[in-house]
């Protein structure tokens, strides 16, 4: 379980059921397809609230999608800009040496950029 309490899971549909009903659970229901992004960032709010209390109170929290690589990612990577303050060229760099698959699709890509400008007022250099 690796004392997990807190779970994000961003899948077209619930899978509640199969949770331990100890975890404070998050889903958001996005599919992975550029169409969905605005949907998607919409939500960014909620779930970097939930991740900033699990963070506050001491938990541990597992962010997941279907494939492990585009939606969880820019949820991750939203996080890390967004609470740990770092720039997204870091928080790629970080993510990558711990989750080699992660792959958000471009428009996620595009927005996290924006979130990023948004948060910082700039970018990171290339």
């Amino acid at each position: 379980s690796r004392g997990i309490t807190h779970i994000v899971s961003v899948l077209k549909t619930r899978m509640e059921d199969q949770l331990p009903p100890t975890l404070k659970r998050l889903w958001i229901p996005v599919i992975d397809i550029a169409t969905s992004t605005l949907e998607f960032e919409s939500k960014w709010p909620e779930a970097l609230k939930f991740l900033r209390d699990c963070m506050d109170s001491g938990g541990v929290a597992l962010i997941h999608c279907r494939a492990g690589m585009s939606r969880s990612s820019t949820i991750l990577l939203a996080h890390l800009l967004d609470y740990h303050k770092m720039n997204l060229r870091d928080a790629w760099q970080l993510l990558c040496s711990k989750h080699p698959i992660a792959a958000p699709i471009t428009p996620f890509w595009k927005a996290l950029i924006a979130f990023e400008q948004r948060l910082f007022q700039e970018t990171s250099p290339d």
